[in-house]
């Protein structure tokens, strides 16, 4: 499962954002990284149809997104991240947890591409925001259909798996976290 913070623009982070884990093509999440504790209890999830799934895991993830502009000179910064304060596995053995999470953590990043390839083309500082929105609604979307197809909150089907790799790579143009365009 996961929860998906949005930063507003405006906004900046708290002075713990040193803390957070911020996505990498190089550096999978490990489970070290998840230091809330997991709930003792059971926790389920409804799954639809009269039936329940058990949550084993749990990342809170977030796209960062920030820009600066002089003139007609713009700067953004976009970037996805990981919360551990926020986030918990139930068994830090469990390989297949581990994995599902990775995959939401995956689907944030590509999402933060989307939005780091609509900024790059915009015209007008204000479209920013509107962007921004249309792809945080979209990605909260595609995390809920990534959980639909996957109840029991362990490992990724393949399909997945090759979806999210393809995504990854489609969108790699836009793997850069900060970049400038001029507006007209």
């Amino acid at each position: 499962m996961v929860l998906i913070l949005i930063i507003n623009p405006i906004c900046s982070f708290s002075q713990d954002k040193d803390k957070l884990v911020e996505w990498s093509a190089s550096q999978k999440l490990l489970t070290s990284q998840f230091t809330l504790e997991a709930p003792t209890g059971r926790l389920e999830k409804d799954i639809g149809h009269g039936r329940r799934s058990i949550l084993e895991g749990f990342i809170f993830t977030g796209i960062d997104y920030s820009y600066h502009q002089i003139n007609k000179d713009v700067s953004f910064s976009v970037h996805s991240y990981m919360d551990p304060e926020k986030s918990w596995l139930r068994d830090s053995t469990n390989k297949e947890t581990l994995q599902h999470e990775q995959a939401h953590f995956n689907i944030t990043e590509i999402y933060s591409r989307k939005i780091r390839r609509d900024l790059s083309f915009i015209k007008n500082a204000d479209v920013a925001k509107k962007i921004y929105r249309k792809y945080i609604k979209e990605l909260q979307e595609e995390q809920d259909r990534f959980d639909d197809a996957h109840h029991g909150e362990t490992g990724v089907e393949p399909e997945w798996q090759l979806k999210i790799e393809n995504e990854l790579l489609e969108l790699e143009n836009w793997s850069k976290t900060t970049f400038e365009i001029h507006l007209k």
